[in-house]
């Protein structure tokens, strides 16, 4: 083609595109795939079953916009048939742009790609639109000079990635921008410093992140010397940190768990105090060490173990059970006072400082004491409630008391003997006057002596209950008290009988309240009574007098008139003085 002038160096058609549709015969709306320039309507072809249709309003179909505003609906004025073959051909008006001159394109969209839905136009006044994949993604404009460009969307971002995809910055519709957040590293904003002064920066970046949060900063600067502190809400605040004062009592940690400080330096003579009211305080002695206030105590495992100092004079160390000390050596410079026992699984040794030393005094239990000898510079060893019980003399003890051993040794022989049977002098055989001064523990008098080897001395000294009486008890000579033989001898008495072993046989005295009768009893059955009177003999089937010789009679003989009731059975001579009435 030959040209006046210059040639057209770029050409822009817009490809005509086919969009092919069935009717149903209810159906008058159709959406096309590719969006056609507002009042473009004349420039489509429509047919229905091969018959073109006109455009315009009353008549065949009129060109709108779809559900997303963009102008690609056509509608019919009456639905076509059901099966009707619908097809629409879009041969926009093609435009050429001759360089160097101006061409005005009025509005006329420019398709980008094959497919026709990526484009640019400028459709509104002072806008120029961005169409990708059919949707309207940026608007370019400005606004007294200044350039803007929008988001052609509400409710989508503008993000900007690098070539692999990974983001780098968002502006995203919710009001805020990001930045980053890919997979393999966070976000982070650098500031860099003036070109003039170098390259380095100050970056903002985060770790890992367990719950978002947002800081909001103060409305107002703070004053100098202030710090942004955080509410804990993530509002922050300038606040004066100087004194490193929590905001509360209580209020804040020093560290965490697992942010720990590493070294705590104090000055001399600092001070560190616990408590609300500071009642417990832990002081720097220059040079010395650490001071704990007042009798305050620091305590191990639980409140029973313990050291401390009730007093300025001395020092507690308190356990419940055992304080272990576990060295080579303890030494220790000072008195011993033990209230409790001393255990040793070793040897306890030592000499004494000096030749005179004060008491030694054990409150508890002194298990064993091994000493190679005992020399006292005293004459006495005592208890505390009886001090002089051994007087030491040059060769002599004197006891001011008594001896209990278990085993009496006397010049190398045992004594077997216990003292009660020496005492009694039992089981001695051979025993002269002369013996009994050798025997210390026998304080019986010759004359008491005396009497038990056969004496025939005789007095007339009432026995008492509380007297002794001289028992052979199964071959031990025991002393028993005469109250003791009256019982044994009274078993069997009662205060009103004498019975046998059965108590079925016995004499019995008042068997009721004051009646003076003596009752015979035999075999369980009263056999004769005993008044003022006389005897009534009572036994049932008579009495019968039997007499063990010849020679002997049996008399009764009575103030009055003796009865004998029942039958009589005579073996012998019965002689009568007085007169017999028999009826």
């Amino acid at each position: 083609m030959a040209y006046i002038g210059q040639q057209p160096f770029q050409e822009f058609t817009n490809p005509p595109t086919k969009d092919s549709f069935t009717g149903d015969g209810s159906t008058v709306a159709f959406d096309l795939a590719a969006e056609v320039p507002s009042g473009s309507q004349n420039a489509l072809e429509v047919y229905v079953d091969n018959v073109r249709q006109e455009p315009g309003t009353g008549k065949a179909f009129t060109l709108g916009v779809d559900g997303s505003g963009d102008t690609k609906r056509i509608t019919f004025t009456a639905a076509p048939a059901n099966g009707a073959s619908i097809y629409v051909i879009n041969d926009k008006t093609n435009s050429t742009i001759v360089a160097p001159l101006q061409n005005d394109l009025n509005g006329t969209e420019l398709i980008l790609d094959a497919d026709a839905d990526t484009s640019i136009h400028a459709e509104s006044d002072d806008v120029i639109d961005l169409q990708i994949a059919g949707a309207d993604v940026l608007k370019f404009q400005q606004s007294a000079g200044d350039a803007i460009i929008k988001v052609a969307t509400d409710g989508k971002d503008l993000i900007f990635q690098q070539a692999d995809g990974n983001k780098l910055f968002e502006i995203n519709d919710g009001n805020f921008v990001g930045v980053g957040g890919n997979a393999t590293t966070p976000g982070e904003i650098r500031i860099f410093e003036d070109t003039d002064l170098g390259t380095n920066y100050v970056g903002l970046s985060v770790g890992n992140v367990s719950t978002a949060y947002t800081l909001v900063f103060p409305n107002a600067d703070g004053s100098s010397g202030q710090a942004l502190t955080t509410n804990g809400s993530g509002v922050l605040a300038f606040s004066t940190v100087a004194s490193n004062e929590p905001t509360s009592a209580d209020g804040q940690a020093l560290g965490s768990a697992s942010l720990e400080w590493s070294d705590l330096f104090l000055a001399d003579a600092s001070t560190i105090q616990f408590g609300a009211d500071q009642d417990v305080i832990l002081t720097h002695v220059a040079d010395t060490g650490l001071l704990l206030s007042g009798t305050n105590v620091i305590q191990f495992n639980d409140a029973s173990q313990n050291i401390g100092a009730p007093s300025a004079t001395v020092l507690d160390i308190n356990a419940t059970d055992e304080i272990e000390l576990n060295a080579t050596l303890v030494d220790v410079n000072a008195n011993l006072d033990v209230s409790g026992t001393i255990v040793s699984a070793g040897t306890i040794s030592g000499t004494l400082a000096t030749a005179a030393q004060g008491n030694i005094t054990s409150l508890g239990t002194l298990t064993t004491l091994t000493v190679d000898n005992i020399i006292t510079n005293g004459s006495t060893i005592g208890h505390t409630s009886d001090t002089d019980l051994i007087t030491l003399a040059d060769g002599i003890a004197t006891v001011a008391g008594e001896i209990s051993v278990t085993t009496l040794d006397i010049g190398g022989t045992n004594v077997t003997s216990t003292a009660a049977e020496l005492n009694l002098l039992d089981g001695v055989a051979g025993l002269v006057q002369a013996d009994l001064t050798k025997l210390a523990a026998i304080d019986a008098t010759a004359a008491e002596i005396n009497l038990i080897d056969g004496g025939t001395a005789r007095g007339t000294t009432a026995v008492a209950d509380a007297d002794g009486l001289l028992i052979n008890d199964d071959g031990t000579m025991r002393m028993t008290t005469a109250a003791t033989v009256k019982t044994y001898m009274q078993s069997g008495l009662t205060s009103t009988s004498i019975l046998d072993a059965d108590s079925d046989t016995k004499i019995q005295v008042e068997e009721s309240s004051d009646e003076d009768i003596i009752r015979y009893d035999v075999a369980g059955a009263e056999v004769a009574t005993q008044t003022a009177r006389g005897f009534e003999f009572t036994a049932v089937g008579g009495f019968i007098m039997n007499q063990t010789t010849n020679s002997q009679t049996f008399t009764i003989a009575a103030t009055e008139n003796a009865m004998v009731a029942g039958p009589i059975a005579l073996s012998g001579t019965i002689t009568v003085s007085g007169s017999l009435a028999v009826v």
